[in-house]
């Protein structure tokens, strides 16, 4: 996604298609070593299996709620075989609820590409 910038701290989404809950979190990984100096990489994944179950998962990395949020997100769209990964780095001021936006903001745009 492009990035926001609030208070210097910056929000960028990097998202993936993916059939296993491997890839979701190998691409996981990717982005925590390729994004230098983050503060959070928040995780959330939807898989569908061939038994038509979907399997989904959030890891907040620090930044409390965010991954939930996001994975609700992908149940309201009902995006499946997708991973989000949305990196923060922290500007050294408290942004409070509006960080929530953002966080949602760059998910839906990177999910929309």
């Amino acid at each position: 996604s492009s990035s926001i910038i609030d208070r210097k701290s910056k929000f960028v989404a990097h998202a993936k298609k993916v059939i296993t809950k491997e890839e979701a979190e190998s691409f996981w990984r990717k982005v925590q070593a390729t994004e230098k100096g983050a503060t959070h990489n928040i995780l959330a994944y939807r898989i569908q299996l061939p038994d038509g179950n979907v399997i989904e998962e959030y890891h907040d990395d620090g930044e409390t709620y965010a991954g939930n949020r996001v994975l609700t997100l992908l149940k309201t769209l009902d995006a499946k075989n997708v991973v989000v990964v949305v990196t923060r780095w922290f500007g050294g001021q408290l942004l409070g609820p509006i960080r929530f936006e953002h966080i949602l903001k760059c998910s839906r745009e990177v999910l929309d590409k």
